[in-house]
């Protein structure tokens, strides 16, 4: 539904700001780590109403993730 793509543009939006935010110029980042742990926390927000939480919460569950993909063959 339109409006329902309207709002999730604007919690990616939002959500992108904020990461850029936390984000140091000239300092090393790790934006493999970044970018996963900005796709959780959209999707964490936009498909299940909820917030990961701290950074540690984000990287258990990229962890638990990644657990079941290798699980099924999946991790490249």
């Amino acid at each position: 539904h339109k409006s329902r793509i309207a709002a999730y543009t604007e919690a990616m939006a939002c959500t992108a700001v904020a990461a850029r935010e936390r984000w140091t110029a000239g300092a090393p980042l790790d934006l493999s780590g970044e970018m996963n742990r900005l796709t959780l926390t959209i999707v964490a927000d936009t498909l299940f109403g909820t917030a990961v939480g701290s950074a540690s919460d984000t990287a258990r569950v990229q962890q638990a993730i990644t657990d079941v993909m290798e699980m099924f063959g999946l991790v490249m």
